[in-house]
């Protein structure tokens, strides 16, 4: 049975993705980062953050959070296209490239990665 403290983390985790879904992205970052103060290896966790700061167009401490929530889970699929748009968000195009194809290995019905790594072929293109 989790402890009190696994409850209360997990409940605050809801709260603040609750947040992020909802667009209140500041109120979000706050939560999620009080709760890495208590909890640093929390795929969720981590893989939120790194969502929310590639949201935020802080992609370099998107691919922080994300890099670490796929050593917890490397075949996490919505991680590894996640980092795939941090990564082309700052121009790393073959890295990008490298983390869509990856989620499609895994994958190949995965819609998110097929879609962004078509639109980078594209912007690569342009």
């Amino acid at each position: 049975m989790p402890n009190k403290n696994t409850l209360k983390f997990n409940q605050q985790l809801q709260e603040a993705f609750a947040l992020h879904s909802k667009g209140e992205l500041q109120k979000a970052r706050a939560l999620y980062e009080r709760l890495l103060k208590t909890e640093t290896k929390s795929f969720d966790l981590l893989h939120y953050l790194g969502s929310l700061h590639t949201q935020l167009k802080e992609p370099i401490k998107g691919i922080e959070y994300l890099k670490e929530a796929l050593e917890i889970n490397p075949c996490h699929l919505e991680s590894l296209s996640n980092l795939g748009s941090a990564y082309r968000e700052v121009r790393e195009y073959d890295l990008a490239a490298q983390y869509y194809q990856k989620a499609i290995d895994i994958n190949p019905k995965f819609a998110n990665a097929i879609v962004n790594y078509a639109n980078l072929l594209f912007e690569k293109e342009s």
